[in-house]
């Protein structure tokens, strides 16, 4: 789906009835992503960009499979790390920044587009920045979301405990 007159997916899931809960989520990229249930059946429609569809399957996909598989825990685990380098959000809504944990911090991707999908490959998780703030600083502590489990690091450094 898409924003604007290149959307059909709105039309056509109205003439099949769709209740719609939201249409519009005020995060970026993805601010067309839409819910709602036509008859018994959820509807998530999310947007047409790769990395913007894949960001908010994350969001809001993986919450809404964990709560229909009547699963207890269906609310996002995040782990408490730090900015490895300063991360600018100059948009005033939430601000979705994929990136890296190596398992002591968290390093923004460095190039990124709703349009892209290859910097999944270099991405194991996101952190979603606060639409009241312009700029997260190296050091200071955010919430990861993990998407992928693959931590892994260029050097070797002990696991040893």
């Amino acid at each position: 789906m898409s924003v604007g007159e290149a959307d059909f997916t709105k039309e056509a899931f109205g003439r099949l009835g769709m209740e719609t809960f939201f249409d519009k989520v005020a995060i970026k990229p993805g601010k067309p992503t839409t819910f709602g249930r036509i008859g018994n059946t959820l509807v998530l429609n999310l947007p047409g960009n790769p990395l913007a569809a894949a960001l908010n399957f994350e969001l809001f996909g993986k919450f809404l499979l964990n709560g229909l598989s009547g699963k207890k825990t269906r609310y996002h685990a995040t782990i408490e790390t730090v900015m490895t380098e300063s991360v600018a959000s100059p948009r005033p809504v939430a601000n979705i920044i994929p990136g890296r944990f190596d398992g002591s911090g968290f390093t923004p991707a460095r190039q990124y587009a709703p349009g892209m999908v290859n910097v999944l490959s270099h991405c194991n998780g996101l952190i979603v920045i606060s639409p009241d703030r312009e700029i997260v600083e190296r050091g200071e502590k955010v919430a990861f979301l993990p998407i992928s489990w693959n931590f892994t690091r260029k050097d070797f450094k002990t696991f040893m405990s």
